[in-house]
């Protein structure tokens, strides 16, 4: 799998978990009008903290794999 591909699926699966969360939240406390805006700004902010942390994993990942592979050729 590439980066692209992942940061994207890693921030589509933020945004997917968050979206509904935030809106059975607004649900419960009734606020009716200013939903569909905070709902947005979730989609929003999930997309940009999706990319964000997707990409750092990636980058934590990579630095693994090849730790594991200089202990591999150590020994």
């Amino acid at each position: 799998m590439k980066k692209p591909l992942f940061v994207f699926l890693f921030a589509a699966g933020v945004t997917a978990s968050g979206v509904p969360v935030a809106w059975l939240v607004l649900s419960v406390l009734g606020k009716g009008n200013s939903s569909l805006v905070v709902l947005v700004v979730t989609a929003l902010v999930g997309i940009g903290g999706g990319a964000f942390i997707g990409a750092r994993i990636w980058e934590d990942r990579q630095v693994l794999r090849q730790r594991a592979a200089q202990e591999n050729e150590e020994e």
